[in-house]
C-alpha cells in the first residue's frame, strides 16, 4: 500500500497534468461529433451504453490488449469508427426539428 506521501505526490502529479491545455485538447477522430472536447459528457454517454471504450483511447491501449491476446491464440480487432454521414444526418434532422 502506498503512503500518504507517495499518495500525495501521485495527486500533485495529476493535478500538474490536467493544468496542461496541451493534454487537455480532444484527440477524438471525428470532426463533427457533438461531444468532441466534452470528455465528461463522452464518458458518460459510453457508460450508459454499456460501452466504455472509447475510440479515441483504443489506440493508447490497443499495443497491450494485442499482447494479451496474442498469449491466449486470439485475434482483436478494432472498433469501427461511426461513419461522417451519420453525425450529418443528425444535423439534417436537428434542423428539420426546429
Amino acid at each position: 500500500m502506498e503512503t500518504k506521501e507517495e499518495y500525495y505526490q501521485r495527486t500533485h502529479k495529476s493535478r500538474q497534468i490536467t493544468a496542461d491545455a496541451n493534454l487537455l485538447k480532444c484527440i477524438c477522430p471525428s470532426e463533427i461529433c457533438d461531444w468532441k472536447g466534452g470528455y465528461k459528457e463522452c464518458v458518460t454517454i459510453h457508460r450508459y451504453k454499456r460501452d466504455p471504450l472509447l475510440v479515441c483511447l483504443q489506440p493508447l491501449i490497443s499495443d497491450k490488449v494485442e499482447a494479451l491476446a496474442a498469449m491466449g491464440e486470439l485475434l482483436v480487432s478494432e472498433k469501427e469508427c461511426t461513419p461522417a454521414g451519420y453525425r450529418l444526418y443528425v444535423f439534417e434532422r436537428d434542423e428539420e426539428n426546429e
